[in-house]
């Protein structure tokens, strides 16, 4: 195969011929493409989704491609699998982009096909392993998630691998892609390595793992005290090699101990007798002394609460819990927030019977023999003999498993193959990265990062809003609880000069909400007469639709030709349905429940125009002073005088857009952010500008020292990087320069590292000294580059591993030999005999650093000897002598090994 057919629509288009730069890779849960180089004297018809097919996958131009002219165009064009295409579908539910779903993995990988076919076909349900089902939420920061993210959220949070099958369009998701295979490869002749590199990890290559599960349901007499679960011995480990000595580390799996998981059966109608048939032990007398027995919720509008349990009745296996009373007196279960049928959950401070204690023990030993294979040996790069290929007719791909040995580096045991990479030309020439542990590419793993920010920020936003919820329904569960304890209170005990109340509610239920992410822009492009409101939430503390939630998605108004000297009444018109809305302008206010079907909720008042502008007051919202405690949504003032100021985040901004704020949110560990300036809140995570919890900083712009920041580079110096005596520093991510300008523009003395993707610059590096010597600030010899290796066994100032060399300038460096019976000085790399020398004999240098090489010139009409000192020298021929014949008016090259001197070059005349 050294052509490559290119299609588009299903017809051939241009032919192009391919060598072995034209690579194909395949990376476990990464990088999947053909990566294509090759040139043409004339331009060719390639666009952009055009593609070829191997295997009968076709793999695709999916972005712009590089061309660069010279004498010839050159083309660089990566051909891109169909998984890649994952990533410009957005991931929507029922239309929605942000949602929560549970289900199983086949469940979310469905999604995933429903979405992708929607415009295009083919895609279906792979294998899918067989798992309960999780609450997956998904939530939109600046922008929805892919199909790609998606997916790779399905495989991070079930712990599956997903991978690609038939025409490339089948997903599968599974504990572990590929498959075990009875594959072989050793190192040596005719064993199929002929070269292994192995990798290094973050740690060193520990021989020993200690295991721990949680303290959960551990009880007293559990493996002589032992305080957390174990297993037996407790730790995995492999004999020591010769003289290597002991390394050990542990893990801890908080989340594995003795459970039994399971759902109720039946809930009383006071909420507090949970029934499961299915329990198959007797909970009493089975309490863990020194510990409190209770149940934990997994699912449902409980889930993640626990509750403590009261008593338990074996005949009809009904737990009876205790109601919960947070420290503001909020009591759980209740009409809000019940147990159901169907709920799952667990127990905790209950000794299990030893059938769940061995299960759990199992699943601890497998969870840390895992780890033990990923800390405890590196990934192995190699390179694998054609001939051994293509005799066995071996065909890799990542995921599979192959039997590695080689008993110098200690290697024996079947090994995951997590990259295959080969030329198209020939598939044979095959390398493979070996190891049981899943290096993400740099683009999969920002990826995961950012969905895991995502879930942090929205969780806690979504926290925040059931929080708010909650304290709306205590509050009306206080105002309908609020007695005259003095008898003191009436309806006509209304004073002229004061108002005296035991508490004071301002505001309608209807209004009890807030607006997320909404900005309403009165006097539009200058025009007091128009307005434009964007899209956004409407959070709602009191009305929800029942089994939806209480979330609106409002759609975004644009609206001009208002009446200068009219006001008018902004509401939000919501569906009692499903949860949706609309904004709506009106002249005169409209009452909640007017309109069937629909929620009128009033937001504010956009008042008539006032010296050619229009201003715009919110309505929304509810305030309640009780005691010394006022709780309300916005305060407004023009200065306030506090003591004490306590907010979990602070937001500032103007025009009701927040632009800047300080959080207090532990909801990153040390990453937890403290400072942002330029985003929203939700968006916060993103910001220009940010300060995080450890002390890290990110900004895009400003000065940092004597260093200008810009969005994608580093800078010391004006302007004119060729400023005359002027001093430029400039530092990008793909370039690097360090310059000292001289009296005379364009001379200086600079260091530059590239690394642009193709720039007509082929070096990576360059070094510059063209400082004129005229110049009396700079009097000495300019030098570009001076090296110096010393003071070891063996000393290279320079080592080039490949390519070819060249040298344009002059060496001036050498030595004469004018006399008889003199000796090369070691420092010198080139001799010349003069033309008037009489035969003699000349001497090498003794005992020359490893690597050593001089080329001798004989100018002279004599014959003479080369003769070294320290060692035979091995002649062109291949024999050995101490003194080699030098011919008149040849040149000659020996260079010393260590051992010998060898003669290279010759020319003789």
């Amino acid at each position: 195969m050294n052509t490559l057919q290119l299609y588009r629509q299903g017809v051939k288009t241009v032919e192009v011929p391919i060598d072995e730069d034209t690579m194909y890779f395949d990376e476990c849960m990464g990088r999947f493409d053909v990566q294509c180089q090759f040139y043409s004297p004339t331009v060719l018809d390639i666009k952009v989704d055009d593609y070829i097919v191997y295997n009968n996958v076709r793999f695709s131009i999916n972005v712009p491609y590089q061309i660069t002219r010279n004498s010839v165009f050159q083309y660089s064009i990566t051909f891109e699998h169909p998984c890649y295409w994952l990533k410009d579908i957005t991931f929507r539910h029922l239309g929605s982009i942000e949602f929560s779903y549970f289900g199983t993995p086949q469940s979310f990988v469905q999604m995933i096909v429903d979405c992708m076919n929607l415009d295009d076909t083919g895609w279906m349900v792979g294998v899918c392993e067989e798992l309960e089902e999780k609450l997956l939420e998904f939530f939109a920061d600046g922008q929805g998630y892919s199909c790609k993210g998606a997916l790779q959220k399905f495989a991070e949070e079930f712990e599956l691998e997903f991978w690609f099958s038939g025409t490339g369009k089948t997903i599968n998701l599974t504990k572990q892609a590929g498959q075990q295979t009875n594959i072989g490869f050793a190192y040596g002749r005719t064993k199929g390595l002929y070269k292994v590199e192995r990798g290094i990890l973050d740690t060193p290559l520990y021989n020993r793992i200690l295991g721990f599960g949680a303290t959960k349901n551990i009880p007293a007499d559990y493996r002589n005290g032992a305080k957390r679960l174990t297993f037996n011995p407790g730790m995995i480990e492999r004999p020591l090699a010769a003289g290597e000595r002991r390394r050990e580390t542990s893990v801890v799996f908080n989340d594995i101990f003795p459970e039994r998981t399971a759902t109720f059966t039946g809930i009383s109608s006071d909420w507090l007798s949970l029934t499961d048939s299915t329990l198959d032990f007797d909970l009493n007398g089975a309490k863990i002394e020194g510990e409190t027995a209770k149940v934990v919720f997994k699912t449902g509008e409980l889930g993640g609460k626990e509750f403590e349990i009261s008593s338990y009745s074996n005949s009809d296996k009904t737990i009876r819990i205790k109601i919960n009373t947070d420290q503001d007196g909020y009591k759980t279960p209740n009409a809000t927030f019940s147990p159901k049928v169907g709920d799952k959950y667990t127990l905790v401070g209950i000794k299990q019977p030893q059938s769940y204690i061995t299960d759990a023990e199992n699943r601890l030993y497998t969870a840390v023999e895992k780890s033990f294979k990923t800390l405890t040996r590196p990934p192995y790069r190699v390179e694998i003999d054609e001939k051994y290929m293509r005799e066995n007719a071996f065909k890799l791909k990542s995921g599979d498993r192959v039997r590695l040995t080689d008993d110098k580096l200690g290697i024996d045991d079947m090994i995951r193959i997590t990259s295959v990479s080969f030329p198209l030309v020939n598939p044979n020439k095959c390398t493979v990265v070996i190891s049981d542990k899943i290096t993400y590419t740099q683009e999969t793993q920002v990826l995961i990062d950012t969905g895991k920010v995502k879930e942090e920020v929205k969780i806690v936003n979504r926290q925040k809003a059931e929080e708010q919820r909650r304290q709306a329904l205590r509050m009306r569960e206080l105002q309908a609880s609020v007695f005259d304890p003095d008898g003191y209170f009436d309806t006509g005990k209304l004073k002229p000069e004061s108002i005296e109340t035991l508490m004071l509610s301002v505001g309608a239920k209807s209004q009890n909400f807030y607006l997320d992410g909404v900005r309403i822009s009165p006097n539009v492009g200058n025009d007091p007469n128009a307005i434009q409101i964007t899209v956004g939430k409407l959070i709602h503390r009191e009305i929800q639709i029942d089994g939806l939630g209480y979330i609106w998605e409002l759609g975004e108004l644009n609206q001009n030709g208002l009446d200068p000297l009219k006001s008018y009444y902004l509401s939000a018109k919501c569906s009692r349905t499903q949860l949706t809305g609309q904004w709506v302008l009106s002249e005169t206010p409209i009452k909640t429940e007017a309109v069937a079907g629909f929620y009128h909720f009033n937001c504010g008042l956009l008042y008539n125009v006032l010296e050619g502008r229009r201003d715009y007051a919110f309505t929304n919202g509810m305030t309640y002073i009780n005691g010394d405690t006022i709780r309300t949504g916005k305060v407004s003032a023009e200065f306030i005088d506090v003591i004490g100021l306590f907010a979990q985040i602070i937001t500032v901004g103007s025009n009701n857009f927040v632009n800047a704020g300080i959080s207090g949110l532990a909801d990153n560990g040390s990453q937890s952010q403290r400072f942002w300036a330029g985003a929203t809140e939700e968006n916060r995570y993103s910001a220009p500008f940010s300060v995080l919890d450890d002390g890290s900083m990110r900004a895009f712009k400003g000065r940092i020292g004597g260093f200008d920041i810009t969005q994608d580079n580093l800078k010391i110096g004006t302007d004119d990087s060729w400023e005359v005596n002027g001093q430029y520093v400039y530092m990008s991510r793909y370039y690097f320069v360090l310059r000292a300008n001289g009296i005379i523009r364009g001379q200086r003395r600079e260091f530059a590292w590239n690394l642009y993707n193709g720039t007509n610059r082929y070096c990576s590096a360059s070094i510059f000294n063209t400082i004129s010597t005229a110049d009396p600030m700079y009097p000495n010899t300019n030098i570009a580059l001076e090296l110096e290796a010393s003071n070891s066994n063996h000393n290279y100032a320079l080592v080039i591993n490949k390519g070819l060399t060249r040298l344009r300038g002059i060496t001036k460096s050498f030595q004469q030999i004018s006399a008889a019976n003199q000796t090369i000085d070691e420092e010198i790399s080139r001799v010349f005999i003069k033309d008037n020398v009489v035969a003699v004999n000349l001497y090498l240098p003794s005992y020359p650093e490893l690597g050593y090489e001089v080329t001798i010139q004989n100018l002279s009409p004599n014959d003479f000897s080369v003769v070294s000192n320290n060692g035979s020298i091995i002649q062109a021929d291949g024999t050995a002598t101490t003194s080699n014949f030098f011919r008149r008016y040849s040149i000659k090259t020996f260079m010393f090994d260590g051992q010998y001197w060898r003669e290279g070059f010759s020319i003789s005349r």
